[in-house]
């Protein structure tokens, strides 16, 4: 159902008891998930930018053809949260977004289709596919960057169920480097690649409002890394898109692949999340 988001073309998704879902035509962008109990699931800004100049601070921003500096682009993070989406379906508790943009750096033809489903146990699954319609392969790294509404960051675990797992370290130059535990918790600026994270990942939110929670993030083989982030004080007051203390209402865990994946003339990449909530 066609609708608006603070003014910005969107459509609103119905799932089963309750459950919705809003996506903007610019980026084909996750602004809003409420559960079946009401509770609000993705962080969006309060300050975040919706009139089409820049990507939307908060939600889940799709990373293509690039996730961070990791290929073609110049812009970081790519250029698919920066462009209007075409609609390709609606129905109950789907939708279906699609778009051939391309850029100065990536000019390969392609169809890149983005699906969001609110499933019937109340979780939900988006779905990434890039099809090559071109005659030659082409190269990307992407990520679904996931912010999830938390009520203390303070108050909050990413638990990876593994430990020994290496990631490389955003605030150390990018350095390989093993975590020891299976468990990240926020004291401070967070930000890893975790190379080749386990098919499932849970974070816990001990201070929602409603009562702790649980997400539980399920990720398909195609997405092998992960990447836990939260900004913290001094980075969040550098974001003019962001109010100061919002890095006490997120953590970023977003599933992805930061190896250049190549799709073959003709063939289609899929890659999906599936997230649920249990209390």
């Amino acid at each position: 159902m066609s609708t608006t988001y603070r003014g910005a073309r969107a459509i609103d998704v119905r799932g089963a008891e309750g459950s919705r879902a809003t996506l903007t035509e610019h980026g084909a962008h996750v602004v809003r998930w409420v559960g079946p109990d009401g509770d609000e699931r993705v962080f969006t800004s309060r300050a975040a930018v919706l009139d089409g100049a820049r990507a939307i601070r908060g939600g889940i921003p799709i990373c293509f053809p690039q996730f961070s500096d990791l290929g073609p682009c110049a812009t970081s993070h790519g250029f698919a949260r920066c462009v209007r989406w075409e609609t390709k379906e609606t129905r109950d508790g789907r939708c279906a977004m699609t778009t051939r943009a391309t850029s100065e750096e990536f000019k390969a033809p392609h169809e890149t289709t983005y699906e969001v489903e609110l499933l019937d146990d109340g979780s939900m699954r988006t779905t990434l596919r890039v099809r090559n319609a071109g005659a030659e392969a082409f190269g990307f790294t992407t990520a679904l960057h996931t912010y999830f509404r938390v009520g203390d960051a303070e108050r909050t675990r990413v638990e990876l169920g593994r430990r020994g797992l290496t990631y490389l370290d955003n605030l150390d130059g990018r350095r390989a480097k093993v975590d020891e535990g299976d468990t990240v918790v926020f004291e401070g600026e967070v930000d890893r690649i975790y190379k080749s994270a386990p098919g499932t990942i849970r974070i816990v939110d001990e201070a929602s409002s409603n009562g702790p929670r649980t997400f539980h993030i399920e990720k398909s083989e195609s997405f092998p890394d992960a990447v836990v982030w939260n900004p913290w004080i001094e980075k969040a007051r550098k974001m003019s898109d962001f109010d100061d203390d919002e890095y006490r209402e997120m953590v970023c865990v977003e599933v992805a692949c930061v190896d250049e994946i190549v799709v073959a003339p003709g063939s289609t990449w899929v890659g999906s999340q599936t997230i649920s909530v249990s209390k």
